[in-house]
């Protein structure tokens, strides 16, 4: 499942920016641009917060100078 979430969030982000431009060309009606984007921005923000995920940040050093 890991490796299938960055086509699935990949896909999200097309959905966000494509639709955008059909409608700027006179080919989508506003009503569809919107539905699509929204669904493009679930489907990003769904797929993209576990697949980039929160990596811990580890200290370097053990000791801190101020």
């Amino acid at each position: 499942m890991k490796k299938l979430l960055p086509f699935i969030a990949l896909a999200g982000l097309v959905l966000t920016i494509a639709p955008p431009l059909i409608h700027l060309f006179g080919d989508l009606p506003v009503k569809t641009t919107f539905h699509l984007m929204t669904a493009g921005m679930v489907l990003w923000f769904a797929a993209a917060t576990p697949w980039l995920g929160r990596r811990k940040l580890e200290p370097t050093d053990t000791e801190v100078q101020i």
